[in-house]
């Protein structure tokens, strides 16, 4: 199973693309994919002027920087060695931390935010891939399924 965490700027793009809801909803529910949903991405998308229809299951999940101030009940306890080299000298802690939690549990992160998308680090389990590679992918991922169901 491919643990994807997407981007609140991709759920804004996903309301407007029912082919690819309908394809991710397809692919949940046969276990090739799972969506998880950082508090970060849920606490933006809950501050949204109309809510985010649901669109498909995700399973909200914690951050991964395991400090006093910042940890909460159901946060995973990394460092935080991500999350300070991805906010640098800037104040986007929020990318910071989704891009930590990116690199502890996904696969596959996918966001169409230049400047989080140049700063994602290199030599972790997650590929950050812009919404474009990441439709190609699951296309590629149902032709898998289908094959196999056949096969």
């Amino acid at each position: 199973m491919i643990a994807i965490i997407l981007d609140t700027n991709i759920y804004d793009r996903l309301e407007r693309d029912d082919e690819t809801v309908a394809m991710v909803n397809a692919l949940i529910a046969c276990g090739a994919v799972e969506i998880l949903k950082p508090r970060q991405v849920a606490d933006e998308l809950s501050k949204r002027p109309n809510p985010l229809p649901d669109l498909f299951p995700t399973r909200v999940i914690g951050h991964s920087v395991g400090r006093a101030g910042i940890i909460c009940a159901g946060d995973f306890l990394g460092n935080g060695a991500v999350y300070d080299e991805h906010k640098g000298k800037s104040r986007k802690d929020a990318d910071a931390f989704i891009v930590d939690v990116c690199s502890w549990v996904a696969d596959w992160f996918v966001t169409e935010d230049n400047r989080c998308f140049a700063r994602f680090p290199t030599g972790t389990r997650c590929t950050p891939l812009r919404f474009q590679a990441f439709c190609e992918r699951l296309v590629q991922i149902k032709k898998e399924t289908e094959e196999q169901k056949k096969g």
